[in-house]
């Protein structure tokens, strides 16, 4: 199968977030299989947290009592994230402020307002 880089790297980006491989490819299936997709998935997942640690201590500190923050990030691993950590902190603490418990709403919706005014 013939395909240009900018496909093979959407490919792989979907790959990277759990999606499947197109069909019949046997190239993105091997990759989808390695356990070398698992390690980058891994690595992914921690640096997210790192960045998300730093810049929203409070909201993920009550999503750690909650036992509810490895989750959160997981989720963040199945979909495109913005590339500055900023943004991303941004989206993690918008999904977070739609949560149905004002509190943690108030936190995550307060640490993005810092953000904001920071940046």
């Amino acid at each position: 199968m013939t395909r240009d880089l900018a496909t093979l790297q959407r490919e792989m980006a979907e790959l990277i977030r759990g999606g499947a491989p197109p069909s019949g490819d046997a190239y993105l299936a091997g990759v989808q299989q390695s356990a070398e997709l698992k390690v980058l998935r891994e690595c992914i997942a921690e640096w997210r947290e790192l960045v998300l640690r730093r810049a929203c201590p409070l909201t993920v500190e009550l999503l750690r009592a909650r036992g509810t923050f490895e989750p959160a990030v997981r989720r963040l691993l199945r979909r495109a994230c913005p590339p500055f950590r900023h943004e991303l902190a941004l989206a993690f603490l918008a999904e977070v402020a739609a949560d149905a418990d004002p509190r943690l709403a108030q936190v995550a919706a307060f640490e993005a307002e810092m953000i904001r005014l920071h940046n």
